[in-house]
Formats: structure tokens, C-alpha cells, sequence
């Protein structure tokens, strides 16, 4: 009988162990390959707030952001956001990074009195904050009938904050 109370108690350490040894091991915003993103990459470089203007353009030409008529991709991590002022248009992530750390504005993708917008397979991670900065993975204001999917976002206080927008999915 005590042969077997042991065994079980080896077991269940093992499990227990072994069970917390990879929860500790996998960052929160690393998500699996099946769902299709990457990991994110320390050495991001930092881009500050990047703005996709009304007329098509980047802020910052040099940001990852491959432009392929209403289709934005991002081509690798970033430190820094996104904002978005251009209707119409797709801005997939291609399973890239925002890190939001040393950003202002606290937030990771803000999409700015827009309309027919899909944000698609971005993470965002390291929102700082609390209740007082109001910190957002993705932020909609004054936006209407826009398509938000298949995003990861990790911190802060809202993943997803919609205000005077409707009509989203």
C-alpha cells in the first residue's frame, strides 16, 4: 500500500512539476504556431506612432509596413504603434509584434474616425498602464463597420476598446 501512495505522489509531482516548468518557460504573448503567429524579437527596432494617413502614405516610410494597393503588411517586429486614418484598407500583421513599451499614446493599433477597416494576425504586446492611462491593444474611435481578427494583444487595461463605433465585428 505504501509502494503505491509513493508512486502516486511521484506521479503527480512530476506532473506538477513538469506543469509549471512550462508555464513559466512560454512568455504570455507567444502564441502557437498553429494560430500563426511569430514570436516577438527583443531587438525590434522602434518606430514611434506610425501613421497610415488618409491619402495611402506612412508617417514613417522606413517602418515595416509593405504596401500592396489597400493591403498593409507588416515585414517584422516593431517597437512603437499604429494608427490608422485611411478607410478601406486591410492592415494584416502577418503574425508580427507591436511592442507597445516605450510607445506614448498607450495603445498598439488605434483605428482614427475610419470606416471599413480589417485588422488581422497583429500581436501586441507589453501595454503598460492602468485605469488612469486608459492603455488598449487596439483602440477604435469614431469607427464604423470595421473587422477585427485573429489578434493577440498581452498587458495593459483593454485588449479591444470601441468608443463612439459601431457596426464592428
Amino acid at each position: 500500500m505504501k509502494a503505491n501512495k509513493l508512486a502516486v505522489l511521484v506521479i503527480a509531482y512530476a506532473v506538477a512539476f513538469g506543469a509549471l516548468s512550462f508555464a513559466f518557460s512560454q512568455p504570455s504573448y507567444v502564441n502557437t504556431p498553429q494560430q500563426g503567429f511569430k514570436s516577438f524579437s527583443s531587438t525590434a527596432t522602434s518606430y514611434g506612432n506610425v501613421v497610415i494617413l488618409q491619402n495611402g502614405t506612412l508617417s514613417d516610410p522606413s517602418a515595416p509596413i509593405a504596401i500592396s494597393g489597400d493591403v498593409y503588411t507588416l515585414t517584422s517586429d516593431m517597437a512603437g504603434s499604429i494608427t490608422i486614418e485611411r478607410n478601406n484598407i486591410t492592415l494584416d500583421g502577418a503574425g508580427y509584434t507591436i511592442d507597445n513599451q516605450s510607445a506614448s499614446g498607450g495603445f498598439g493599433v488605434m483605428l482614427n474616425n475610419v470606416n471599413l477597416v480589417t485588422v488581422t494576425d497583429i500581436v501586441v504586446v507589453n501595454l503598460s498602464g492602468d485605469y488612469s492611462s486608459q492603455s488598449r491593444g487596439i483602440y477604435l474611435i469614431s469607427s464604423n463597420n470595421n473587422t477585427i481578427t485573429g489578434n493577440s494583444v498581452s498587458g495593459g487595461v483593454y485588449g479591444i476598446k470601441l468608443d463612439s463605433s459601431n457596426n464592428n465585428d
